[in-house]
């Protein structure tokens, strides 16, 4: 995986998580808000229900004290009567009706040291402000009367609406009060559960999207990132596999024709020293093919270790020219071995792939095709060459009716240091490794097709490839 590959991924998951760090945030936020609105929600309840029990009580309470203000009244006549005016009766009464006023007052204007809010509900204020005369008016009255009666102001005290009617009508009045604030406390409850069932609803949903938005896409990039971890760790393997097989063969294939070398100078050595001139120049121009071969093999190791480190390649802007320039280089030697080299090539103009790697990947394909030629074949040998673009698919094929490769030993040929034919072509063994390797930096695929007699190899590079970052 080359450094350019690397740098995407890395972008593509910092923004990534930025994103999910972003929703991830949002959701808590919600979450916090929501479990803020549903605190808010339940203390408001708390206090509703507090209030609205105090209202009760007090509103309960002026029911009693109305009856109480009538019978301390009643029972401060009958002691006048009777000529046995006690001063606890007189007090009882005006405090009883000092009570039931002051109770008024905080249950229609409000009283905020006990804990009683102004009456806001509208079936509440008719009720104690309409009508003719209203239950203000009637309770105001009614305290006017017993102040009098416990300051003996009144000369006829049996005339008082006090002690007829008056209290059993103010009594059916204060009982409708209570009732309505029951009623209305009830309602406020109701309303309030209600919100709280909406807060709960909110925050399933809220934890429903977090879990679809924000967590499944974590779990899924985290289970993708863990496979493209084993994906890249057995990749690692195998080139680390590959390193230690590659270095044992090309310490070995170098020290080879060193070590040929070496012992073809000391033969030769001899030779000149017995004046064998001719079987000297034999031994010198087997050492001219031995070194022939090492740097061969060095020049492949050296475009092998070039593999993946190309991120500032220039990429091919014409493909057909790359082509026809590795056609005319091999031109010759396809002559010289017997081969008709034929080229179709389709124009598909520039393509995000190194023209470097390209240039590779036809050299070796179209070179193996003309050493790997049948000499013994009845008929002409060729190398045909084929360029064309399927969709957003560069297709390079190089087909060939050369002596193929056996069956047994496809499942090797792009392997390290892989010789099928020596007797043919003296190559590195290194040429359809490197060719597989270029195809994969660049994002492709390579595939071997036997074709009896012959072989073709298909080259697959798709447009949105990875060989230019």
């Amino acid at each position: 995986m080359n450094e350019g590959i690397l740098h995407r991924q890395a972008d593509s998951g910092r923004r990534a998580l930025t994103t999910y760090t972003r929703g991830y945030v949002l959701a808590l936020s919600l979450l916090a808000l929501l479990a803020t609105a549903h605190l808010v929600v339940k203390r408001w309840s708390v206090e509703a229900a507090a209030t609205s029990a105090t209202v009760i009580n007090i509103s309960g309470r002026q029911r009693m004290l109305s009856q109480r203000v009538a019978l301390m009244a009643t029972r401060l006549r009958q002691e006048r009567i009777l000529g046995r005016v006690q001063a606890s009766t007189q007090q009882a009464l005006r405090l009883a009706a000092d009570e039931f006023l002051q109770s008024h007052l905080d249950l229609t204007r409000g009283n905020a040291d006990r804990g009683i809010p102004v009456p806001e509900a509208d079936n509440v204020l008719a009720a104690y402000f309409s009508g003719q005369p209203s239950l203000d008016e009637q309770i105001r009255h009614y305290v006017a009367q017993a102040r009098q009666v416990a300051d003996d102001r009144v000369l006829n005290e049996a005339s008082l609406p006090i002690f007829s009617a008056a209290p059993t009508e103010l009594l059916y009045l204060l009982n409708e009060v209570v009732a309505l604030n029951e009623a209305n406390a009830h309602a406020a409850v109701a309303r309030i559960d209600r919100l709280q069932i909406w807060f709960w609803a909110l925050t399933l949903l809220t934890l429903l999207l977090e879990g679809l938005f924000i967590f499944k896409p974590i779990v899924r990039r985290s289970r993708a990132s863990l496979a493209a971890r084993e994906v890249e760790s057995a990749r690692l393997a195998e080139a680390s596999h590959e390193l230690r097989e590659f270095a044992y063969r090309t310490s070995h294939d170098l020290v080879s024709p060193m070590t040929s070398i070496q012992g073809t100078v000391q033969a030769v050595e001899l030779l000149l020293e017995r004046g064998d001139a001719r079987r000297a120049r034999e031994g010198l121009a087997l050492i001219d093919q031995t070194a022939q071969r090492a740097k061969h093999l060095v020049r492949d190791i050296e475009a092998l270790s070039g593999v993946g480190a190309g991120s500032h390649e220039e990429p091919a802007q014409d493909v057909c020219a790359v082509l026809d320039t590795v056609c005319e280089e091999l031109a010759d030697e396809a002559r010289q071995r017997g081969v008709q080299l034929i080229a179709e090539l389709q124009p598909v103009g520039s393509w995000p792939v190194s023209a470097l790697a390209l240039r590779q990947i036809a050299h070796n394909l179209i070179h193996n095709a003309i050493v790997y030629a049948d000499p013994d074949a009845a008929v002409e040998s060729f190398a045909e060459v084929q360029l064309e673009q399927v969709d957003n698919v560069l297709l390079l094929t190089v087909e060939d009716n050369g002596v193929g490769v056996e069956p047994a030993q496809v499942g090797r040929l792009f392997g390290l240091f892989e010789r099928f034919r020596p007797d043919l072509a003296g190559g590195s063994g290194l040429g359809l490794y490197l060719v597989r390797k270029l195809v994969e930096r660049c994002g492709g695929e390579v595939g071997y097709h036997a074709c009896h007699p012959g072989s073709r190899f298909v080259v697959r590079l798709p447009r949105n490839g990875l060989a230019i970052e």
